[in-house]
């Protein structure tokens, strides 16, 4: 979209008011007196109307309204039980995630509790293995010791024997 200039926009004004024509209109005295003047005319009476309302108008009416604020109650009801199904629906959607978060908090519990017994177990597993390992290692290193010092306590044991 183009932008005209200030100036531009100046120049069309200029051109337009001198293209404008203007005509001009004499009004004589004699036409605008011309309107106001009166005729002669016959007057004519006017005959009032007939009420419309008879009686049995006005009993069609009060039914017809009757039967409306019949129908406004009813209409509220019929509102009122078709909405039903959107309330139980939204309820039986809330219980459901209720449920379903109730089911979910479970089974983690019953999963940490499971996962807490394996890992008790293999940590005794461990644990027992540990002890194993090291009942191990102290025997063998017992009987290394006891075979070093064992010809040196026999030694001098067969010596104090001797020097009996």
């Amino acid at each position: 979209m183009m932008r005209r200039s200030k100036n531009q926009d100046l120049v069309r004004r200029q051109e337009y008011k001198k293209k404008k024509t203007h005509k001009n209109f004499i009004v004589t005295d004699e036409g605008v007196e011309s309107i106001f003047t009166t005729t002669s005319s016959q007057s004519v009476s006017l005959v009032p109307p007939t009420p419309i309302l008879t009686p049995s108008t006005i009993a069609t009416i009060t039914t017809s309204e009757t039967s409306f604020n019949e129908y406004r109650q009813i209409n509220q009801v019929a509102g009122a039980v078709s909405a039903i199904p959107g309330i139980v629906h939204q309820y039986m959607d809330q219980q459901m995630k209720e449920a379903v978060r109730k089911a979910v908090q479970l089974q983690t519990d019953q999963l940490q509790d499971s996962l807490q017994r394996e890992n008790d177990k293999f940590l005794r597993n461990i644990d027992e293995n540990m002890k194993n390992v090291l009942k191990g290692l102290v025997k063998t290193q017992v009987k290394e010791q006891v075979s070093r010092i064992l010809p040196r306590v026999e030694e001098s044991v067969n010596a104090t024997l001797e020097a009996e």
